[in-house]
């Protein structure tokens, strides 16, 4: 059963594991957090396209991101047996779900840390978690621009993700 995010609070962040690390995402951009059966591969696409899915609550197909791959972390093989749990993502322009291992929990970004300048440009800064590591902090400007470049890859599959 997917979990409607937009009830939760503005200021706070979805945080996840993904290539062995935590990261986090701000839940402004986040509708749904969702467990989802296989997705439909799709032909000659970008390698961080792994294909596509019904939208949970609209007639529509998403493209499903490989997140890890689109952020250029460490390699983290999705297979069938993988569990397939998926954030759908709204930015101005594009809507699509982007697979993470497992959502961890739901934060307040209140004490947000800057990092050091030699982070790559999608990091907004580090989330600091009780008792682990901190997560870090994906930027949504830099992120809507990674998913507007595999658009331009392939527009006629992801166009089916595309909002008006």
């Amino acid at each position: 059963m997917p979990a409607d995010l937009s009830l939760v609070t503005q200021n706070r962040a979805c945080v996840f594991s993904l290539a062995r690390s935590r990261f986090a995402l701000d839940v402004a951009v986040i509708t749904t957090i969702a467990s989802t059966g296989p997705w439909r591969r799709l032909p000659a696409t970008a390698p961080a396209v792994l294909g596509a899915m019904p939208h949970p609550r609209r007639p529509q197909a998403l493209a499903v991101v490989d997140l890890a791959r689109l952020l250029d972390l460490p390699d983290e093989a999705v297979t069938p047996e993988a569990e397939r749990t998926v954030l759908l993502v709204e930015l101005p322009r594009l809507s699509c779900a982007v697979h993470v291992r497992q959502v961890l929990a739901v934060s307040p970004l209140a004490g947000l840390q800057p990092g050091g300048g030699n982070e790559p440009p999608w990091v907004a800064g580090y989330l600091p978690q009780d008792g682990a590591d901190p997560a870090t902090v994906i930027d949504t400007a830099t992120l809507g621009h990674l998913l507007d470049t595999l658009r331009c890859v392939r527009d006629d599959i992801l166009s089916l993700s595309a909002t008006a």
